[in-house]
Parts: C-alpha cells; structure tokens; sequence
C-alpha cells in the first residue's frame, strides 16, 4: 500500500424543494463525457468546492447527493448511480460494514472506480482514501487541551458517532496525545450524531451534571459550528471553559479572535474534493495511480495564526436520496 503526505428517475427531495431527478443527466457542457456522483452523509460544501474546481478544469460533471447519515441510503444511492452508468463515484467510508463493503466490490466489478472522502474503513477495497490523517487531528486536539489549559483539563469529548471510523481515530490520537500528561482527564462523552436538535440538549446538560468539566472539545463539524450558540441560548457562561473545535469556517475565525474558542484544526476539505475528482479522472485516462492513500493537511489554529482560509464560496445543488 502506497500513500502520499436506471437510467432511471430517482424521486429525491433537492435542497429547497422537492422534484423528479434524473442522477444522470445529458450535460452539454461536459467536453469529456465523464459522469461522477458525490454521495455525502451530509452537504459537504467546503469539499464539493473543491470537486466544482475540478469539475471546470478537467471537462467532467459530478452530481451531489446527500443521504443523511443513513447506511441504507449511501447503499441504494450507490446502486442507483451503477445502474445510471455512472464513470466514478466519490463517497465516506463512514462505518465499518459488510453491506458498504459488498457494494463498493460490486461497483468496482463493473468498473466503475470508488474513492472514499474524509473518512475511510480499514480494508476496504475502495481504490483510494483521500482525506485527513484523523489520528493525527486528535493529537493536535490534544495538544491545544494541553497548551489551553497549562497541562491541566477535565474534558468533555463531542463526537458524532462512537462507530464511525473518522472519529474512532481521532479519539485514538487524542487519548494517546493526553496521556503524556497526568492531569488531563476524560470526563464525559457527549455522542451528538451531528444532530443539532440532541447537541443543543446534551451538551449544556452534560456541563450541569460534570461541573469539574473544564473544557470542550468539538470532536466533529456540527458542534463546532453550533456550540457556542447552544451554549449562550441554554445560560452557560461560557468563559469558564477551553473550547477546542475540529473544523475551520469563517465564523469559527471570529470566535478564535474574540478568544471564546481557544484553537480549531484546519482540514483542506477543498483539496478532498479536488483530488478525489481529478483522481478518477486520471484513472479513467489510463493513467496509474499507485497512492490508495492521499492526506491532506491539518494544521492547529489559534489566535496566534488564525486567518481566512476559505476557498471558494459558491455551492451546488444538492440532492437528498430518499
């Protein structure tokens, strides 16, 4: 292993409404006639960015699709796009599962190329991973606790999914960064399922029932986005915590200025998309890819160091697989 630092009509639900959609579709603008569908847990935006770069500089067309977090709805949405003739298919390997796995090999015998985005499944015989090294956040996460708290911190951990493998790494590389140091401990976990409606009930309620908790850390996207604004709307006063996020938007750029987030980790998921569609554009060229692995960096902001790194701002239309 290498790896480098139904013609048919779906009824789906598009974002802002609801209609009849064809997951392959003719389009005239596409020079080279190659079709890929981007299978999402959620809207990825910052990655289908990068994917809508690639899409302009190398002639082909992705659709987006967005399944919400359900397995049996990646699976159909999958077989869907095999039967709809698609070239390449970008999607998560979000949990370990024999039925992901069966129907990425099924895929892949038809030949159409699977690459996994953000999260991988060990094993898999999907042709490549690009995205993070997720041990390695959680050991920058570790260090931010450290740094934020003088060696110190009672920590409530706000993950999305106990069994999805990104975060399964990340609380990995995050234990064995902090148990270089006595004083930091594990008080709570709070499994959100990226689910605003729970993490604005269990995280204020999970600091009412822990006082010693000290510090926060945002182990997945929707807790970093939000979380400051659960807290304020449920009374938290939330100067007596360290707040460490996982994702870097404009607006957590703001909250690392004003100092109510200590550090957030950078992820380019602009270059997830990007890679990935240029990626199964070299592969339907003919041209040997050896890499079955591609990170892209992660870097630890704070106040320090913290600017814009948004690229692009412009978003697709999404569509839900129902």
């Amino acid at each position: 292993m290498k790896a480098v630092f139904l013609t048919g009509i779906l009824v789906i639900a598009v974002v802002g409404g609801t209609g009849v959609y064809s997951m392959m579709t003719e389009d005239p603008t596409n020079e080279s006639g190659a079709d890929f569908v981007f299978i999402a847990p959620i809207k990825w935006n910052r990655i289908a960015r990068g994917a809508m770069a690639a899409e302009e500089e190398f002639d082909v067309s992705v659709k987006y699709i967005t399944f919400s977090q359900d397995e049996e709805r990646q699976i159909e949405a999958m077989r869907y796009a095999l039967l709809s003739d698609a070239d390449g298919i970008i999607t998560a390997g979000m949990q370990v599962s024999e039925k992901l796995e069966e129907t990425v090999q099924q895929v892949q015998k038809e030949g159409i190329p699977v690459v996994f985005v953000d999260s991988d499944i060990k094993g898999s015989s999907r042709e490549c991973y690009i995205g993070c090294d997720n041990r390695e956040i959680g050991r920058l996460a570790g260090i931010a606790v450290r740094e934020a708290g003088n060696g110190k911190a009672n920590v409530c951990l706000v993950i999305s999914d106990k069994e999805t493998t990104s975060q399964i790494e990340r609380v990995k590389g995050f234990m064995e960064e902090i148990e270089k140091t006595s004083d930091i401990h594990v008080s709570s976990v709070v499994e959100g399922e990226s689910n605003t409606l729970v993490l604005q009930k269990e995280i204020p309620k999970t600091l009412e029932n822990n006082p010693e908790i000290d510090t926060l850390v945002f182990a997945e996207g929707s807790s970093t986005r939000y979380g400051e604004k659960f807290l304020r709307n449920a009374g938290v006063d939330i100067s007596r915590y360290h707040i460490i996020a996982m994702d870097h938007l404009d607006e957590i750029n703001s909250l690392i200025q004003d100092g109510i987030y200590d550090a957030a980790i950078f992820q380019d998921q602009f270059s997830m998309g990007y890679e990935a569609v240029r990626y199964l554009t070299d592969i339907l060229a003919g041209i040997d890819r050896e890499e079955t692995n591609i990170f892209v960096p992660v870097e630890l902001i704070t106040k320090e160091n913290v600017e814009t790194k948004e690229q692009g701002q412009e978003e697709p239309v999404w569509y839900l697989f129902q």
